[in-house]
């Protein structure tokens, strides 16, 4: 049997110690890489949604609801839609796109046609409430395609059946 002096136990410890302490700067490593990640796609989005998008979709509001195989406006889409113009009448530097959307459920040959009228029902509105014609640009329809969420429940499905406003600079366009 082979007996360890105790300078080596001790070098044998230090070492062991130096390891587990090696663990917390990977772990640390880790969660700079993390943030820089975060950072990032944190700018990627500020570049894709500019300031005054994200502003609209925070203060105003940008996305209105359906339900199920209709395009008739809902009272709580009214009131969205509603503080959509009178952004929109107040800021006519910027345009509008509505894009529809439609949930998982059903072909394609019924989803597109479905989110069209649901975005065509979204800008004709803004322009029954005082928004020229010219700031809100024909509607864009998804379809079933771009789901803000890929599920099967009943709640999960009626978030993708929207219609999305989506503002931009009127030099964009």
């Amino acid at each position: 049997m082979r007996t360890r002096s105790p300078g080596r136990l001790i070098g044998l410890l230090i070492l062991g110690g130096l390891a587990g302490a090696c663990v917390p700067v990977e772990d640390r490593r880790q969660a700079e890489a993390g943030a820089q990640a975060e950072a990032m796609r944190l700018a990627q989005a500020q570049s894709a949604n500019p300031p005054f998008q994200l502003f609209f979709e925070g203060t105003v509001g940008n996305i209105v609801y359906f339900d199920t195989g209709s395009h008739a406006l809902r009272a709580d889409a009214r009131r969205t839609l509603d503080r959509q113009a009178e952004w929109l009448r107040a800021n006519p530097e910027f345009s509008a796109v509505a894009e529809g959307y439609a949930d998982l459920r059903g072909p394609r040959g019924y989803n597109h046609p479905l989110a069209a009228r649901r975005a065509t029902a979204v800008r004709d509105y803004l322009i029954s409430r005082g928004v020229s014609s010219t700031q809100i640009v024909d509607g864009v329809t998804f379809g079933e395609e771009s789901p803000a969420r890929d599920c099967e429940t009943p709640q999960c499905l009626a978030e993708n059946r929207r219609v999305v406003t989506v503002v931009t600079s009127a030099q964009v366009l």
